[in-house]
């Protein structure tokens, strides 16, 4: 009878436990949605602009089991890093590739996240494969460029760097988004930031811009 009983309660436990593992998996997580700024904004707004694609996008800047915190982002941005950050992003680069970067040099890099979609193409194969362009550019001696993934992203061409320590994420790709990101970054410190999917050929014209 002892034996029915413990059987009995061991099947109910187990039960409840399955039902709460289902019902975590299944938990609708509260999210929180941040303007450009960093502001909390309504969904309503975070909408109107994702509306706007070749203006904004937006990243998951957070997430943990019950909270998910996403943040617009500009597709495009300008600035100027000063010299001490001029410095820290060329030091960086040339310790993580061992490829040498000089002062007059306008240096590129293109930043690639693992797709969250396993089904889908990565998009770093397009970006890694364009010969016309990775021609064209290696020509030009007056640009050092480089193809950096996140880190924990291990992709197969020797060409593409894995940003282990999270060194050039944290000195230029915080808000970014999945796809591919790049930035320009001139001798004199302007830079011009493209986050998301982007045309590789624009890239040309980009670096002769005045911004």
């Amino acid at each position: 009878m002892l034996n029915s009983v413990m059987r009995k309660l061991m099947i109910i436990t187990f039960a409840l436990l399955s039902f709460s593992f289902m019902f975590a998996q299944t938990r609708v997580k509260e999210e929180h949605y941040l303007n450009e700024n960093n502001q909390p904004i309504l969904l309503a707004e975070f909408q109107g602009k994702v509306s706007l694609p070749e203006k904004y996008g937006y990243t998951i800047v957070s997430e943990t089991d019950s909270t998910l915190t996403s943040k617009i982002v500009f597709r495009e941005q300008t600035g100027i890093l000063e010299p001490e950050e001029h410095d820290s992003v060329v030091t960086a680069l040339q310790h993580l590739t061992g490829k040498m970067v000089t002062a007059s040099q306008i240096i590129i890099v293109h930043y690639f996240y693992k797709e969250p979609v396993k089904t889908q193409a990565p998009c770093i194969d397009h970006y890694t494969s364009d010969k016309n362009y990775i021609k064209y550019i290696d020509r030009q001696s007056g640009i050092a460029q480089f193809f950096i993934t996140e880190n924990g992203f291990t992709y197969s061409r020797k060409s593409v760097i894995e940003d282990t320590g999270k060194i050039i994420h944290n000195l230029l790709f915080k808000d970014v988004m999945h796809c591919g990101n790049y930035i320009i970054i001139k001798p004199n410190g302007h830079y011009y930031k493209r986050v998301g999917e982007y045309r590789q050929d624009d890239i040309q014209n980009k670096i002769k811009g005045d911004w």
